[in-house]
């Protein structure tokens, strides 16, 4: 281990290490952000009949995302 210092080299838990990276790593690309939960959470209390709800409020969000990448 050329990297670590010889003092550190019996302290070194390469699983815990990747376990921790592969978490962060999942929460970044699998992380939902609070207003698209919010608008899962709408979509699912909202479904009342005569709103058409299951055709417009999908497209909330792809509209949110859309323009947080711009």
């Amino acid at each position: 281990m050329a990297h670590l210092a010889p003092e550190n080299e019996t302290k070194f838990d390469f699983q815990k290490y990747i376990k921790r990276s592969l978490e962060d790593d999942f929460k970044v690309v699998v992380g939902i952000s609070p207003i698209i939960w919010f608008i899962a959470v709408l979509f699912l209390l909202a479904y009342t009949h005569g709103w058409y709800s299951y055709l417009w409020l999908p497209f909330i969000p792809l509209i949110l995302w859309i323009s947080s990448i711009r």
